[in-house]
């Protein structure tokens, strides 16, 4: 089935995702070290960068701050 406009992710959200994963890469993190850094799963982290997700900052703002 193909995807419709309501289910296509939202620009912004793949933008996001998009440098979420490379600043993950840029550190060396894998999906499953940034989850933990962060508190949650690494399928969500493969979610927030493929832009099926929203990432919430509120998370990323812990990951700073360590």
């Amino acid at each position: 089935m193909p995807r419709t406009a309501l289910t296509r992710p939202h620009p912004f959200d793949i933008e996001v995702g998009a440098r979420i994963a490379f600043r993950r890469r840029e550190l060396g993190l894998s999906q499953t070290n940034l989850g933990q850094a962060v508190g949650i799963t690494f399928q969500q982290v493969q979610k927030y960068e493929r832009g099926t997700n929203r990432a919430q900052p509120r998370g990323f703002t812990r990951c700073r701050k360590s």
